[in-house]
């Protein structure tokens, strides 16, 4: 198609590019917007810290990597990949998940915060396996000062 024929010129072509581009990346921020506040609910933390007070401790700080760290890691991203899905419908009914999640990827490399750690523990699996292993150190560390606070 010739641009000088279809009445566009370069000059509106481009700021067509530009509102299409910022339109996405709007978007985009208003979806982390809602994840954000998902995230720092109650609800979201009661179903996070209930799945892993169930798995923390299948995990070891080793490079070994056991058979059943797969099963908890697929029923990890089943369980919060749910909840954010059912929050974001009811928040945003227009919300294209595959044209998120490939907006993620455009925007791997300058992302982050919790909100990108979380999204980023769905597909990597090290990046959930280091998270439970993290919670594990953390729940050692509250036994601990029990333990101590006992002696005391």
């Amino acid at each position: 198609m010739d641009i000088s024929s279809s009445g566009l010129h370069a000059e509106d072509l481009k700021n067509l590019i530009e509102s299409n581009s910022n339109r996405a990346t709007i978007q985009f921020d208003e979806v982390i917007g809602h994840i954000e506040d998902i995230i720092i609910g109650p609800t979201f933390k009661n179903i996070r810290d209930a799945f892993m007070d169930q798995n923390y401790y299948h995990f070891e700080d080793s490079e070994e990597n056991k058979l059943i760290y797969t099963d908890i890691f697929q029923s990890y991203i089943q369980l919060v990949e749910a909840h954010l899905e059912s929050e974001l419908t009811r928040r945003i009914p227009e919300l294209n998940f595959a044209s998120f999640f490939n907006e993620i990827g455009h925007h791997k490399n300058e992302l982050d915060g919790e909100v990108f750690e979380l999204l980023r523990s769905f597909a990597d699996f090290l990046s959930f396996k280091q998270m439970m292993i993290d919670y594990k150190c953390i729940e050692k560390q509250k036994l601990l000062k029990y333990i101590q606070s006992m002696q005391s």
